[in-house]
């Protein structure tokens, strides 16, 4: 399996306008809904620590495709295959993690919290689980690496002899149909911390374009400086991680608040244009008098109904909005 991206990508993330974005965003209209996700988190942390890394990779394949809108979590239609079943992203998971938070916000507060805000604050409170820092939400196998590098014949030159031997033991043959697994970080598997870097200067990168981290002029500084200096490591992780959560995020009514993350809403029947007061005819009690007594009345367009004149989206247009970040308020958090 070929993983593109490694966890410096988070790391050198362009500016975003943040705006429109605030802390706090559920404060009033679902009070516990941070209370809620941490704890939905924690309880799958305690039997799976790697899940931290699972939310990790989802946030950034959701966030890096027309921005943070949870489309990731959509399930495939026969009409139209989903994001989720693209290539990249067969092998991201956590679904069911969010699925779970998803359950119990719509019990506490229906409607009121976005799909793609549960993925921004599961993802904060797993990294924080597993020793990153707490920061504010703004609302593989190694493959031809180990026999035959580039068709040379032989290992990769630029990894550790001994993890090439160990990586070895494990995979097999390149015929071995098992497909192992294994971690990219050799030394902390569990913990959320700047190993990854210490690693990867000591030529022990799992996959090739983490170990060119190490060794290309352009990024060489920044892993030397993150592999040097933990607390830099978090203060810039936290940093990345806002901006990420704030690609193009929907605001205000544009969108809508999915009821099932893995499925758009329907389109609500049409209301009348003011339901409190229902329409009355123009003269009650008084028969309508035709304009020429003894002609009949002719329609103006024969065969063709009249189309209702009552304004508003129609259920195909109100099922194709996008998925919203940030509710229906006009200032969302600021995530």
């Amino acid at each position: 399996m070929k993983r593109k991206f490694s966890l410096l990508a988070f790391l050198i993330i362009f500016q975003v306008a943040l705006a429109d974005l605030r802390v706090g965003f559920y404060s009033s209209t679902c009070p516990r809904a941070e209370s809620i996700i941490v704890e939905v988190v924690r309880r799958r942390f305690t039997t799976d620590k790697s899940i931290t890394a699972a939310l990790l990779r989802m946030h950034f394949h959701d966030c890096f495709v027309r921005g943070c809108d949870a489309s990731i979590l959509l399930d495939s239609t026969s009409q139209k295959q989903s994001e989720k079943d693209a290539g990249p992203n067969l092998t991201v998971r956590g679904y069911v993690l969010i699925d779970e938070a998803k359950k119990a916000l719509e019990a506490a507060c229906p409607s009121a919290v976005s799909c793609a805000d549960i993925i921004t604050l599961a993802t904060r409170d797993a990294a924080f689980l597993a020793g990153g820092v707490n920061y504010a939400v703004l609302f593989p196998a190694a493959g031809d690496r180990l026999s035959d590098f580039q068709g040379s014949g032989a290992p990769d030159s630029s990894m550790d002899p001994t993890l090439v031997a160990k990586l070895r033991r494990m995979c097999g043959t390149p015929s071995n149909t098992n497909d192992p697994t294994t971690f990219l970080d050799q030394n902390t598997s569990f913990a959320f911390d700047n190993e990854y870097y210490n690693q990867i200067r000591l030529k022990r990168g799992i996959l090739q374009i983490d170990q060119e981290l190490a060794s290309d002029k352009s990024t060489a500084g920044i892993v030397s400086g993150f592999a040097s200096n933990p607390g830099g490591f978090q203060r810039s992780f936290a940093n990345a991680m806002i901006k990420l959560g704030s690609i193009q995020v929907l605001i205000g009514n544009v969108g809508q608040i999915r009821q099932n993350c893995r499925v758009v809403n329907q389109g609500k029947p049409q209301q009348p244009t003011n339901p409190s007061k229902p329409q009355q005819p123009s003269n009650p009690g008084k028969p309508h008098k035709p304009n020429n007594t003894g002609k009949p009345q002719k329609p103006s367009n024969p065969g063709k109904p009249k189309k209702p004149s009552t304004p508003g989206k129609t259920k195909n247009q109100a099922s194709k909005q996008k998925p919203i970040r940030g509710g229906k308020k006009q200032n969302p958090r600021f995530f």
